[in-house]
């Protein structure tokens, strides 16, 4: 006698990416822009960052001091020459490319594709509440990744 296994199979369930505001970092840099651009150094090399973000007293987002903007100091500065710094909203970038806690990780992904950056500020209105890093999103793929393994494993 010939029997058959008449079983269900068990969809597996989809899960979405998270938005940003689900994996953004919390902890990270910021300076004002009155600060010196030395200090600016500083807390780079302090924290083993590629920049900061550059936040008035209520924390809304005015620019971004980076490792490469802080190299312009080596341009103006000779070591026979007195250090003339300044402050950061002198050498920060402005034009600063931000997400919000509802974008998606897909978004996010494509941004850093298509961009040099490291980060991204994450903003609600003009308040910094967050920083998205590539490590970020390569966490959540990761974790997505070792859920479908463990599905398939049963």
């Amino acid at each position: 006698m010939v029997s058959s296994y008449q079983g269900r199979m068990q969809t597996p369930v989809r899960e979405e990416y998270p938005n940003v505001g689900e994996f953004m970092s919390r902890s990270f840099a910021t300076i004002g822009p009155e600060q010196d651009v030395y200090q600016a150094v500083a807390l780079i090399l302090k924290h083993k960052v590629s920049g900061a973000c550059v936040v008035d007293e209520e924390h809304n987002l005015m620019g971004i001091i980076s490792e490469k903007d802080c190299l312009r100091l080596a341009t103006q500065d000779t070591y026979e020459s007195t250090p003339h710094g300044g402050p950061v909203r002198e050498y920060m970038t402005t034009d600063v490319v931000t997400l919000t806690p509802q974008c998606g990780l897909g978004k996010a992904a494509e941004i850093f594709l298509g961009n040099p950056y490291k980060k991204l500020p994450v903003l609600e209105g003009r308040k910094l509440v967050g920083v998205v890093r590539r490590n970020n999103v390569l966490e959540v793929i990761q974790s997505f990744y070792k859920k479908r393994m463990a599905y398939m494993r049963g």
